[in-house]
């Protein structure tokens, strides 16, 4: 098997993951394939031909749409970064259409050569769903080089400005669905409140104008308690405003129920900011000992970690210092050597089968 490796990459079919989450993940994984010397990529769309390729992959599965093709013209591969809606399936309902598509998709992930998942979390919630047979490789995605420390006190203050920022606020990025735990955090942030009106809560991600039951679920909470002065909602940022945002923030806070992987978790540790988070799934697993650990369904616990990193100076220096450390073993050159190794040994075996 000389040469390069000829991968055809599938782009996703995006509606709403095209600025951030899987949309982000494709992009930053195209980029880094293509940096990759051993590695000749051409990028197609769904359904699409796969000309000379000798591998396809899909950087994208949704358990209740058609995503993977039931017949593989090609050896396949597949990242399925999560299954969460299969572990709150009341919070997911998804009828009888939606049942007979996963059976569908859980069927073609069987003809997949290897599926890549972005955790050890995800790859056991797999493996319930979809039974031990299936053959599941931990491939972590990297950090965006964009997401860094900014120096210029300068360009800080005209973002803070821009967005009618307050002085001292915690930071949430990312979705609106249950797992996320958005009113959790909105009744944690109430009783932080009490204690210390100084404080704010910023919530970015475009669910929090795109209209949803879940939206309206977190507004009518904001008002209820009283905190329509002290939150501030914003939809999706450029990345030069979302990093000025991270470092602006006094510390970030992930309090999921469960997540695949947590990558806002790093983008703050990469901004110098401390964090917060819950430890369930796949978190703990990828923060290490770079955060502040607490019980998500637990809001007092949630609203004493806040006040207690607020106040305490010492732990947010050593928080800070412990994620830049962190942050750095999650790189994309590492995400597309590992892709690599992958490909390689399905064609490896191939080739000799």
């Amino acid at each position: 098997m000389g040469g390069k490796l000829r991968i055809a990459v599938v782009f996703p079919p995006l509606s709403g993951h095209a600025k951030r989450g899987v949309g982000s993940y494709t992009e930053n994984l195209i980029a880094a394939l293509r940096k990759n010397e051993l590695l000749d990529v051409q990028i197609t769309g769904y359904g699409h031909a796969y000309g000379s390729s000798q591998l396809v992959h899909y950087p994208y599965f949704d358990p209740f749409f058609l995503t993977l093709p039931l017949v593989k013209v090609k050896p396949a591969t597949v990242t399925v970064h999560d299954l969460i809606p299969l572990e709150f399936p009341d919070k997911f309902p998804i009828g009888i259409r939606g049942l007979v598509k996963w059976q569908i998709q859980r069927l073609s992930l069987f003809g997949s050569s290897a599926i890549v998942t972005d955790s050890t979390s995800s790859k056991k919630s797999i493996q319930k769903f979809c039974g031990k047979g299936v053959k599941i490789h931990v491939i972590y995605p990297g950090v965006a080089r964009t997401f860094h420390k900014v120096s210029s006190t300068a360009l800080l203050k005209n973002t803070k400005q821009k967005l009618n920022l307050p002085d001292n606020f915690i930071l949430y990025v990312g979705d609106v669905n249950y797992n996320k735990n958005v009113v959790g955090l909105i009744e944690s942030f109430k009783k932080v409140s009490v204690h210390d009106p100084s404080i704010n809560l910023v919530l970015a991600g475009s669910g929090f104008i795109d209209k949803s039951r879940e939206l309206e679920n977190i507004k009518n909470t904001i008002y209820i308690l009283g905190l329509n002065k002290h939150v501030t909602m914003f939809g999706f940022l450029p990345n030069t405003e979302l990093v000025h945002l991270y470092n602006l923030a006094t510390m970030y806070v992930q309090p999921s129920f469960a997540e695949g992987f947590g990558l806002p978790v790093l983008e703050a540790m990469a901004c110098g900011i401390p964090v917060v988070a819950s430890r369930t799934t796949s978190i703990p697993e990828i923060a290490g000992s770079a955060a502040l650990f607490v019980n998500p369904y637990d809001t007092d616990e949630i609203a004493r970690a806040i006040m207690r990193l607020f106040h305490d100076k010492k732990l947010q220096e050593r928080l800070i210092l412990k994620g830049r450390e962190r942050f750095r073993k999650f790189t994309w050159e590492s995400t597309a050597s590992n892709f690599y190794k992958l490909w390689y040994s399905i064609l490896k075996a191939q080739h000799h089968g």
